[in-house]
Order: C-alpha cells, then structure tokens, then sequence
C-alpha cells in the first residue's frame, strides 16, 4: 500500500503528502514505516471525540517532517476509511509576504481550529486604533477559514 501512495503522491505535485484514513489512523505516502500512525500524533494536535465526515486544518508542523506550515484536508466517512492530502502552505506564506513587502499589510490565515499561518515579518505593522480588532472573515460549513489583516502603519504619524 504504501508504494501504491508514494507513486501517487509523486504524480500530485500540489500535495507533499497523501494517504488513507481508518478511524484516527492514517497510512501515509511519506511514512518510511507500513504501520499505520494516529492521526492525533502526525499533526500533533488533539482530535474530537467524532470526526465529521470532511474537515481541514491549518498545521504549523507535521510530527518528523520538514514541512512546515501545512494545509491537511480529511475525508473520514462514517464506514471508517477515508482519505486525506497534506498541501504545503509555502505558496501561502510566500504570497503573505509579498503582500506585506509591496503594501505593508500582514495578513494571517487559520483553517478550521488549526493553527496560525503566518508570514515571516521583521516588524509588526502599527495598527490605527480605529482599526483595532479588525479581521475579515471566510467561512463556510465545508472550509472554514479565517483571514486576519492588520493594516500598515500610518505614514503620518
């Protein structure tokens, strides 16, 4: 199984890893080992006690991998296999940062109750008091995602 994931992974460019669920194990394409791993421990963070049938998270690191930050997106229907895709979150991170260079926005992104993507700034922007707490939201049942902007300082003073 697992070199049947491997070679499938290969051919998917977009995703640094892909595999298949059962119940809260997964079967990876990027294991080295055959035995399956809980899902809990790969993405080091907590499961709910029921798995809804599609869910997303965004993951800062992944347990034993250099692949950091990361998008993961799980099927788990109720019979208990499923399958998932790890997308790297680089191009994320890249587009973050050309953002924050070009107009001095810092925008932050959270999928599901993962993790907080965010760019590498040397300086947080100065937030206008007016625009305090601001954040512009994108949710929706299937992918919830939050998108956080902080604008950039004010040039005036």
């Amino acid at each position: 199984m697992r070199d049947d994931l491997q070679r499938l992974s290969a051919q998917f460019a977009y995703f640094r890893a892909i595999g298949l669920t059962y119940d809260k194990s997964i079967y990876c394409s990027s294991l080295l080992a055959h035995n399956a791993l809980d899902i809990s421990d790969v993405i080091m963070m907590p499961l709910p006690a029921k798995l809804p049938p599609a869910w997303s998270l965004s993951v800062d690191q992944i347990k034993d991998a250099d692949i950091s930050p990361t998008l993961i997106f799980i099927r788990t229907p109720d019979d208990g296999w499923g399958a998932f895709g790890l997308v790297d979150a680089q191009y994320l991170v890249t587009l973050m940062n050309a953002v924050n260079k070009l107009r001095g926005f810092q925008l932050n992104i959270r999928v599901g109750d993962g993790d907080l993507i965010h760019p590498s700034v040397s300086a947080v922007p100065h937030q206008p008091e007016w625009l305090s707490g601001v954040e512009y939201h994108i949710t929706s049942e299937r992918f919830p995602i939050v998108v956080s902007i902080t604008p950039p300082r004010d040039r005036n003073g």
